[in-house]
């Protein structure tokens, strides 16, 4: 019986990993976004303050 319990939880636990890891790829994703927005905004203000010296 706990052979059986513990293959239970090894594979609850599998599978808690599992939605951990893909929400962690989701939230690299969504900053690599934001991240790359951020640079084209800056690189932008750049511009702008060149154009306006």
């Amino acid at each position: 019986m706990f052979t059986r319990l513990h293959e239970v939880l090894k594979s609850q636990d599998e599978k808690s990993l599992r939605a951990i890891h893909t929400r962690t790829c989701a939230a690299v994703e969504r900053l690599k976004a934001c991240e790359a927005d951020l640079i084209r905004c800056l690189q932008e203000v750049d511009r702008f303050r060149a154009e306006t010296f």
